[in-house]
């Protein structure tokens, strides 16, 4: 009786190491976390990723006692098994989190300013040289701001990120006049 139970109890435990070795695939919400860091990190965004970007992006502030957004979006990304790996890998999660679907080039041209700028006659005709400058006025305008924010910045060039993959925006034109964010396009 002894001698079954034994052969038994080896059998499962040689069994065991088999089953170890096996990488585990994870499923789910943290399935899709991982995939959401992953894809969130390259700067393509293959067919693979669309469930995940969309749970990611579906992620929002519904209602007044609701947490933000960002929290929402950072708890999500939190629950990828390697997001706490290590210091870079949490900076990589909140760099994602704060700029992932804010640091494009349509939501930066949402980031205005008041300025004022001087507005001057067209100095041409046949009586230009008759301007001067007490012809010009100072008008008040909504400019887009120049200046990246710092979290679109971290994002951009974080460590983890193969450098040249995520393609920052441009910022072209005069500040306070026709400057705005515009895409850069792969090549």
């Amino acid at each position: 009786m002894r001698k079954p139970l034994l052969m038994l109890s080896l059998l499962g435990v040689l069994a065991l190491p088999a089953q170890a070795q096996q990488p585990a695939l994870f499923t789910g919400i943290t399935r899709l976390a991982c995939e959401a860091l992953l894809c969130l990190s390259s700067g393509s965004h293959p067919a693979a990723c669309a469930p995940a970007l969309s749970y990611y992006f579906g992620l929002r502030k519904l209602f007044r006692t609701d947490v933000s957004t960002l929290t929402k979006r950072l708890n999500f990304l939190n629950l990828c098994p390697s997001a706490n790996t290590d210091a870079n890998m949490q900076s990589l999660t909140l760099a994602i989190a704060q700029g992932a679907g804010y640091c494009d080039a349509a939501s930066l041209n949402r980031n205005t300013y008041e300025t004022t700028i001087r507005v001057c006659p067209s100095r041409s005709g046949p009586m230009w040289w008759r301007y001067d400058d007490s012809d010009c006025t100072q008008e008040t305008v909504q400019a887009i701001d120049p200046a990246m924010p710092r979290h679109c910045t971290a994002y951009y060039q974080h460590g983890y990120v193969a450098p040249g993959d995520l393609k920052p925006p441009r910022y072209v034109g005069k500040p306070g006049y026709d400057g705005r964010w515009v895409p850069v396009s792969n090549p």
